[in-house]
């Protein structure tokens, strides 16, 4: 501050008073300034000139101790006291303390008069040297208008004036001002060197203050450079200086950092209690300044973290209405920013606030927040879904990277990576996406891999839909004949067509898994690399593709494969089915994390599965053959030959019935109506070790309760009117063999109860009479309820369900073992339609049969064996079934609920090649017959080889059909 002129001080008492106030003064010691001052006794009784420089005094004190009021006041006596002396000094003195004090109270505009009032002043006395403070302040105030440039203009000159004048100390202390202006200007590195040279020079001085501000200000430049492990020790060690001094609004200053480090870290929550701490202690040091304004904006990021966007809107407004207040440009910006993303979040209209946001940020030059808008204004647009909002985000965002990199922040950089990934997913193209993740997921963590996880996964949808395009000619993606080829040449084909490293085929077959095929110079260990794929065999028809582009972001699964000796990096792996079944998988993977697997060696990758899964089929079978030939035991086939099934499900529970055929074990049957359950509790019994007693069998549906009470029981002469003699019960008919219970869950309460006396006790009271009989059965119980869900309602005992329900066993329906119905179809063709005495036997039509494969049967094995017989005798002389024969049932129904056939394109369960068969079989059939069986003709009229058409023949078991005998 400028010094006294002593020439206005009457007394000497009065001068050395007021010198020793303006040591304690620059000592920071406010009270004891205070106690000299006093010493002057009461003003009024004081000379004018001796009144004006102590108002300006306690103008000082007041300012300094956050009083901006009272030293607005105080600046104010002074004036007016020391203008009529043209005390220029003592002036400029008392100017300079109010420019700083406006300044505070958001006075920018008079703050700046103030200030170059004071310019005005010492230079008109002669005092040039003392101009560092002055410009000091002008670039304090130019700072709180976000005119960064014109700030740090002036901080230069004040340091130079410093230096002139041979105050070293307070060119270092500018040079920490000149720091924090340059953090804002995005100057960074400049502003590191300047903020370690003023805190050196501030710690050689011993300035607590100096020191504290200077810390804060690293730390605060190390949260933007994302160096958070530089952050806290910064903070803390000015933390404990704050409270040793007990400095009010450098704690409000490190509340604010520490609600940012907080927000940083997405610990929103944190945040706001952090920011509510700093904002009440702001309020007791001064209402609407800096302080809250900067909380307010805030208050609005954090709110929008946590998704509460009403209150981000509310504190948005507040921040942006005090920033204009107080001609903060940059807070306005900011605030405008967070509005923006909170209208966003609330799904209003948000473009007039990011616009408002980035020209006032434009004006102001401050690239950091600038960046930020950028980044915030392009992942609104690009999560919006719309194609041209998804384009301007990716202008928006490639301006925000550019700035990002200006700045050397990674963290706004992986941000907005992250968002050109949403933008450019929005727009489809995912590969892209997916390349934009790799500095987002370094940076950004768990945040950014469940992304590139979610991606993968649209990839993986995308991939099994009709979208796929590989899929519409899977039967030609591989090189020759896929008939004729083997699995190693498939595999080696697909490999280099997705250009993998390596690659191999595994094979489970009861639970062992091999190495079937292998493409590259790795070896494959199979047990080891099939474990990596444990839960993709249990799921079988859920089981979806999968596609790991960097497998950085899939921690349990990258562990597995490097226990299985694989070095991979990327990934495709590919389940094959057979029927319902996984049966095995094509892994294929890169060492190279730069070349990922995208979409297209997905698709193509799934659109091999069908061939190759057919193959793998093959392997397997030829397996479990030369497996069972090799066994003494019989096949489960051989033990059931009534039933006709080839569904691995279906076999599965065979195996197990075959475990507990001969136990004396209640067995439970589910399934739907027609599954067979009746046939199988037949073969249970036909099987056991009971086989030579009888089989009876009850529908608990078919008969009345009274009625099925005394069949069950048996009736002893004279119970009932009509009992004219004593008749033994089913129960009593089955003693020593199998009692079939069907559609248990329709039978009354009343006779459940005797039945649980049956079972516990085995004895059978008849009606009518008091001695019991002993029994002995083996119970099987059917049901197409859930007993389960019967006995929770009440309408079926929970004793009797325990009791019965110990073992259960669930037959699939037939549209769940859909392998199962070609023999069927064949099964019951010879059974209802004999060769006649021409040996010709009814056929069924290629694309008939493909109908009757591709339908759900809703009513089973008893409906297709209905709609056999139907047809059977529909077919007529031809003895053909055609699709002319097939019931409405079999067409799906157009809009209007008309039939209609199933279009072309439409997905199929049997694969494309399999279509064509059945059309090419048909075509060649007609040709032979229109030639009259001469293969030359047929092939010529077929434009192939004859050598082709006999090859075909084979094929499909086409012979001319025997003539008719002659009457």
């Amino acid at each position: 501050m400028t010094p006294i002129d002593p020439h206005l001080l009457d007394t000497a008492l009065s001068r050395r008073s007021i010198e020793e106030a303006d040591l304690a003064l620059k000592s920071r010691d406010y009270v004891s300034a205070s106690k000299i001052l006093d010493g002057l006794g009461e003003p009024r009784k004081l000379p004018e000139a001796v009144r004006g420089v102590l108002w300006s005094r306690r103008a000082k004190i007041a300012f300094e101790t956050r009083s901006y009021q009272d030293a607005k006041g105080f600046c104010r006596r002074s004036i007016d006291l020391l203008g009529p002396t043209l005390d220029h000094q003592g002036l400029s003195y008392v100017q300079l303390v109010l420019g700083y004090t406006l300044s505070a109270l958001g006075e920018i505009h008079e703050a700046e008069l103030a200030v170059r009032d004071a310019i005005s002043n010492l230079r008109r006395a002669g005092r040039e040297e003392d101009l560092s403070e002055p410009y000091n302040a002008l670039a304090q105030i130019f700072f709180s208008r976000s005119e960064y440039d014109r700030s740090c203009e002036y901080l230069t000159e004040s340091r130079r004036l410093a230096e002139i004048a041979g105050r070293t100390d307070d060119a270092r202390r500018i040079l920490g001002n000149l720091g924090r202006v340059l953090i804002l200007s995005g100057r960074w590195e400049e502003a590191e060197v300047a903020l370690r040279e003023s805190l050196a020079a501030q710690e050689e001085l011993g300035r607590t203050i100096g020191i504290v501000r200077n810390l804060l200000s690293l730390g605060y430049l190390y949260l933007l450079q994302h160096r958070t492990h530089e952050v806290r020790p910064m903070w803390d060690r000015a933390a404990d200086l704050i409270d040793e001094k007990d400095l009010a609004l450098e704690h409000v200053i490190l509340l604010e950092y520490k609600g940012d480090l907080a927000l940083a870290e997405e610990r929103y929550e944190d945040a706001i209690a952090i920011y509510e701490e700093a904002l009440e202690r702001g309020d007791r040091l001064a209402a609407d300044s800096s302080i809250q304004n900067q909380l307010f904006r805030r208050f609005a990021d954090a709110c929008v973290g946590l998704k509460d966007y009403k209150a981000a809107e509310e504190w948005a407004v507040k921040a942006a209405s005090l920033s204009a207040k107080l001609g903060d440009r940059q807070e306005e910006g900011s605030a405008y920013r967070a509005l923006g993303l909170a209208q966003a979040g609330m799904g209003e209209e948000y473009a007039p606030s990011f616009d408002r946001a980035l020209s006032t940020l434009r004006a102001v030059g401050d690239p950091y927040e600038l960046a930020k808008a950028y980044l915030a204004y392009g992942l609104t647009l690009a999560t919006g879904g719309d194609a041209s909002a998804s384009t301007e985000a990716l202008r928006l965002l490639d301006r925000a990277r550019e700035m990002a990199s200006d700045l050397s922040s990674e963290k706004i950089e992986a941000e907005v990576a992250l968002a050109q990934a949403r933008a450019r997913a929005s727009l489809g193209q995912l590969d892209s996406a997916l390349a934009h993740l790799g500095l987002a997921e370094e940076v950004l963590g768990e945040r950014a891999r469940t992304y590139r996880r979610e991606l993968e996964q649209r990839l993986v949808t995308e991939a099994v839909s009709p979208n796929n395009e590989f899929l519409v000619f899977q039967t030609y993606v591989s090189d020759g004949d896929s008939r004729s080829a083997s699995i190693e040449s498939d595999l080696s084909s697909l490999a280099r067509k997705l250009d993998a490293d390596s690659a191999c085929i595994l094979l489970v077959s009861d639970d062992v898994v091999t190495c079937e095929a292998a493409f590259g110079p790795a070896r494959f260990d199979g047990p080891a690399l099939g474990a990596a794929f444990a839960s993709t065999f249990k799921l079988g028809k859920a089981a979806r593709p999968m596609l790991y582009t960097d497998l950085a972001a899939h921690d349990d699964f990258a562990e597995m494969l490097r226990g299985a000796g694989r070095n991979a990096e990327t990934v495709v792996a590919i389940p094959l089915r057979f029927a319902d079944d996984i049966i095995g998988v094509v892994y294929l993977e890169r060492c190279i994390t730069d070349r990922p697997f995208g979409r297209s060696a997905l698709n193509m990758a799934v659109a091999f599965a069908e061939p190759l899964s057919f193959r793998l089929a093959e392997v397997r079978a030829r397996k479990k053959v030369s497996r069972n030939q090799a066994s003494d035991e019989p096949s489960i086939s051989a033990q059931f030959p009534s039933i006709i099934t080839r569904s691995s499900k279906v076999l599965a529970m065979l195996g197990q019935v075959s475990r507990v055929m001969n136990a004396p074990i209640t067995i439970s049957l589910e399934g739907e109506t027609g599954v067979g359950k009746d046939l199988l509790a037949k073969a249970i019994h036909q099987n056991s070790n009971r086989r030579e007693k009888r089989f009876i069998s009850v529908n608990c549906a078919a008969l009345p309760e009274s009625l099925l009470e005394s069949e069950l029981f048996g009736h002893q002469k004279g119970a009932f009117t009509g009992a004219d003699r004593d008749k033994p019960g089913l129960l009593e008919e089955a003693n020593g063999g199998t009692f079939f219970l069907d559609e248990i869950g329709e039978m009354p309460l009343s006779i459940q109860a005797k039945l649980l006396r049956v079972l516990e006790d085995k004895e059978v009271v008849r009606l009518g009479d008091s001695h019991p009989r002993k029994v002995d059965m083996r119970i099987i119980i059917a049901s197409n309820r859930d007993l389960k869900a019967e006995m929770d309602k009440g309408n079926f005992r929970a004793d009797l369900f325990y009791r019965l329900c110990t073992l259960s066993f669930c037959i699939p329906p037939l549209r769940d073992r859909r392998e199962d119905i070609p023999l069927l179809l064949d099964y019951f063709l010879a059974r209802y339609s004999p060769a006649d005495e021409d040996g010709k036997s009814v056929k069924i039509d290629p694309v008939a049969f493909q109908w009757l494969v591709e339908y759900d049967w809703p009513g089973n094995v008893r409906e297709l064996e209905n709609e056999i017989k139907k047809m059977v005798l529909l077919a007529g002389p031809a003895r053909v079934i055609d699709t002319e024969l097939l019931s409405q049932k079999f067409f799906r129904p157009d809009v209007q609920g008309a039939a209609s056939e199933r279009p072309m394109g439409e997905k199929r369960d049997f694969s494309l090649y399999d279509l064509l068969a059945l059309y090419e079989k048909k075509y060649i059939q007609e040709a032979l017959v229109e030639s009259s069986w001469v293969k030359k003709h047929a092939a010529r009229a077929l434009s192939i080889p004859e050598s082709t058409l006999r090859l075909k023949m084979k094929q499909y078991g086409l012979k001319p059909v025997p003539k008719e005998k002659s009457a």
